[in-house]
This record gives C-alpha cells, structure tokens and sequence, in this order.
C-alpha cells in the first residue's frame, strides 16, 4: 500500500467535518487560530459543491482549499481490479463474477487498460457508479462501506492526484517525513 509521510499525522487527526458548507471551515478555522495564530489547515472538497476553486480564495491566512478535479472523491475508488478484491472480502466468487461481468459490459474499455488515463467518470457521481456495481452482485452494501476499496488498493491502482492531494497537505501543514508537523502546538 502507499507508504505516504501524512499516513502517521492522519492516524490521530484533527478534522471537522462540515459537508457542503464551506463558510463552517472558515469560521472554525478562524476561531481556533484565534487561539493558535500560528495554526495551518486544509480543506479538501468535491467539485461538486461549486467552491471558488483550488488555493487561498476566500481562505483566511494560514489556510488553503484543495479541490478534487473529478465530480466526488469516490470516483477515485473505481478501479476494477480493487473493486472485485473488495468485493472478494465480503461475498462469494459468484457474486464477484457478477460485478465483474456488470463492470466488463458497462464500462468502457479503457477503464480496464488505463484506470487513470480516461476522463470518462469527470462528472459523474462515484457513488452512483459503485451502487450499481454492488446492485449487480444482487447483495446490498452500503455507501458508508466503500471506503473499503482503498483499503483493497495495490499502490500502482492509487489515482495519481491522490497521491498529488496528499502531497499539498504535507507541504501545506510542514509535515515532516516521519508524520510531525514542524512546530508542534
């Protein structure tokens, strides 16, 4: 799996979720920098809420937004190779073969060649197109379980850009090598 600097950092992290409401990241991350003024925080959005956009924007100092390029985060889960072992953790081989014959007559071929070469998914909704992979196993997995497929990834089957979003929030928080960041508060 991808030996990144920010897995130790992200396994004690400090977040607050704030779904489509990006004035909530503004506030609280104003609010706590009243209090730690030396304070670096990210946020990291779907295109499909509409943000201003990559970099400070309307961030105050001290914080930057990232924003995926493709519709929703899940859509870079949709490697077909991690999706069948996934599925390989919690069914039979007979409900794999189905998704597998689901992902063979529905998506195009390049998804098979070249996962990442293709802007095919760009505005869909990955969770529309993994429902419809579980739906063809004819067995119900919910939404909240598809993170599972990164789990299942092999390191060549990771979305480059998510390497490349990792990489802004290393430099973005000084996270050192080993998962510190520079000045520990």
């Amino acid at each position: 799996m991808l030996e990144h600097p920010l897995r130790r950092f992200l396994e004690e992290p400090f977040w607050k979720p704030v779904a489509e409401d990006r004035w909530k990241t503004v506030k609280h991350f104003e609010a706590l920098r009243l209090n730690v003024p030396a304070l670096r925080g990210v946020e990291l959005r779907d295109r499909n809420d509409k943000s201003e956009g990559a970099g400070r924007g309307s961030c105050p100092e001290g914080m930057e937004r990232l924003v995926w390029s493709q519709y929703e985060i899940e859509i870079y889960l949709i490697h077909p190779e991690a999706i069948l072992r996934w599925l390989g953790s919690w069914y039979d081989a007979a409900a794999v073969d189905k998704a597998k014959r689901y992902m063979e007559e529905s998506f195009p071929p390049v998804i098979h060649k070249l996962p990442f070469k293709s802007d095919f998914w760009a505005d869909m909704k990955g969770k529309k197109v993994l429902g419809k992979v579980c739906n063809a196993t004819r067995l119900r997995i919910g939404e909240a379980e598809y993170y599972g497929i990164a789990a299942k990834m092999r390191k060549e089957e990771i979305h480059p850009e998510a390497v490349e979003k990792l990489d802004a929030i290393v430099k973005q928080l000084g996270i050192a090598s080993g998962g510190e960041t520079g000045d520990r508060l």
